[in-house]
């Protein structure tokens, strides 16, 4: 499990992995997650060619575990990503043929002063890097310029 300095598990979030982990053997375990506005993310939005990992795992790293043998399958977390190395990891541990379980509990809440919230631009273009190096690239060219025209101000 990642965890952030400004993110944090609610209290059963542990014990509720464990049980969830017991019950159903995974090789990603992922849960809801609570935004500090309150929203919470807790299904996998699906279509990884669109959405990236979270076709796959909710919305942030509190909200997902991983079996220790996924590294030596398909590596650690790359350097070339410091914003965006899970996002590498897990869509290329679940190309590999990854279990992923997705539960029904909230895990934690992640906040909004990381760089992932607050580095756009960063976060746009190391979305962008690891979805070449995952999908077809064609589409990832349009969905980028699409991505940033959307988030212009914020840029």
């Amino acid at each position: 499990m990642v965890l952030g300095a400004d993110d944090w598990l609610y209290p059963d979030a542990i014990g509720n992995y464990i049980e969830s982990i017991i019950r159903t053997s995974p090789d990603i375990l992922t849960a809801g997650v609570k935004r500090e506005n309150g929203k919470v993310s807790s299904r996998p939005k699906e279509r990884s060619w669109f959405n990236g990992q979270m076709a796959f795992v909710t919305e942030h790293a509190v909200g997902s575990v991983y079996k220790k043998f996924l590294h030596d399958k398909v590596g650690f977390f790359s350097k070339k990503y410091p914003i965006a190395a899970d996002q590498l990891f897990i869509k290329k541990a679940v190309q590999s043929g990854a279990n992923v379980v997705c539960c029904d509990f909230v895990a934690g809440c992640f906040g909004s002063a990381g760089v992932s919230s607050v580095d756009i631009a960063g976060v746009l273009m190391e979305f962008f890097r690891v979805q070449l190096e995952t999908e077809r690239k064609f589409p990832q060219v349009v969905l980028h310029i699409l991505r940033l025209l959307k988030h212009y101000r914020k840029l």
